[in-house]
């Protein structure tokens, strides 16, 4: 399944330096929904109530989040019940370890470090992360999209 973009929510910027840029969505919720549903990777570092909706969104849709614990707030499973437009007031950590470790680019002991360990740990992890995504590995395929 695909991300629906509303009409008339696509502007296009070019820029010399960076070739072009896509903004979509006219809100920030809006943008927070179209990343949760198109993205493959989020690394979240730390984060309030809009990181955790869009964590959630992302997980719904198949997509894989690395969460830095040490960084605290939401990527360190803090809840935040300030946030009814959230399908959850928090991340679900769980749903992340497992789809993560199932799509074969993150083995249960880089999840520990990625989730609990240092920073630079994490850091490492994500790095190995990122180039095995980039060289062929597809985590939607693997995982199996969208938990039922």
């Amino acid at each position: 399944m695909q991300p629906i973009v509303p009409p008339g929510t696509r502007r296009e910027i070019s820029t010399p330096s960076s070739g072009e840029t896509f903004l979509l969505g006219n809100t920030f919720p809006e943008r927070q929904l179209i990343l949760g549903c198109s993205a493959r990777l989020l690394v979240l570092i730390g984060g309030g109530p809009g990181s955790v909706r869009e964590a959630n969104t992302m997980l719904s849709w198949g997509g894989l989040v690395l969460p830095l614990g040490a960084t605290r707030g939401a990527a360190g499973a803090m809840a935040f019940e300030e946030a009814p437009e959230a399908a959850s007031a928090r991340v679900d950590i769980e749903q992340a370890k497992r789809r993560a470790v199932a799509s074969e680019v993150v083995d249960d002991r880089e999840w520990v470090s990625v989730s609990s360990g240092t920073v630079s740990e994490a850091i490492g992890v994500v790095g190995r992360v990122i180039e095995r995504i980039s060289t062929g590995a597809d985590p939607a395929a693997k995982s199996g999209g969208a938990d039922q």
